[in-house]
């Protein structure tokens, strides 16, 4: 049984494998050896263009074996404008019926004869953004250096000193917030292993990623 994800970068894989290992899904079924999770299980694209030349690249492939394929992608500004780029690439593959929209709980399409495909749009399939807009839903809403991070970001944007968009705020939030916990500037993955104290798995959008990360990949019960 084969099973692929497909992800743009370093920091998605850190923190999506954190996030199953938190929620007890332990290992991809199949991809248990560390070696084999990296190297066959995980395809980093490095960028929006590569993950889609990586897609078509698997499904030109053999799929006798490849029985679903996760893709997580950043919205950016236009959430719908990355699945219909990827919407493209299925339907030439054959795929059919494909809806317009993008599901709030996360993208499955299973056809007879093609492997299960499932796609999820950072943060929740509806919002511009990025990983870390996810990321900063999971930090628990009591936490208390979350107000200090939020008045020292727009005292920037009071000040007309800030450097970065508007959409990448969220990023600049995070990566503040990491920069002030026990290890300055420990990454997102890494700050999250072990810390229940500081997240919160059972809010609604994490919950909808866990639902969706069950239904498009198998995992091993522990």
């Amino acid at each position: 049984m084969g099973q692929r994800l497909i992800v743009e970068g370093e920091n998605d894989i850190r923190v999506i494998a954190q996030f199953w290992m938190s929620c007890n899904l332990h290992k991809v079924k199949g991809y248990e050896e560390k070696r084999r999770f990296e190297k066959e299980f995980v395809k980093i694209a490095g960028g929006i263009e590569p993950l889609k030349e990586q897609l078509q690249s698997i499904l030109k492939s053999d799929l006798s074996d490849i029985e679903s394929i996760g893709i997580i992608v950043d919205a950016d500004e236009n959430p719908l404008a990355k699945w219909d780029s990827i919407k493209h690439i299925l339907e030439n593959k054959g795929y059919t019926n494909l809806p317009s929209g993008l599901p709030l709980e996360g993208m499955v399409i299973e056809q007879v004869g093609l492997p299960k495909i499932g796609l999820w749009v950072m943060p929740d399939n509806r919002l511009p953004g990025y990983l870390e807009h996810f990321y900063e839903s999971l930090i628990k809403a009591e936490d208390n250096l979350k107000p200090a991070v939020a008045t020292a970001i727009q005292s920037l944007y009071d000040q007309n000193i800030t450097r970065f968009t508007e959409i990448r705020r969220q990023k600049a939030f995070v990566h503040t917030w990491l920069s002030w916990q026990e290890t300055p500037g420990a990454s997102m993955g890494l700050t999250m292993q072990g810390k229940s104290d500081l997240f919160d798995f059972l809010q609604p959008n994490a919950q909808a990623f866990l639902a969706w990360s069950k239904q498009v990949f198998q995992f091993t019960e522990e």
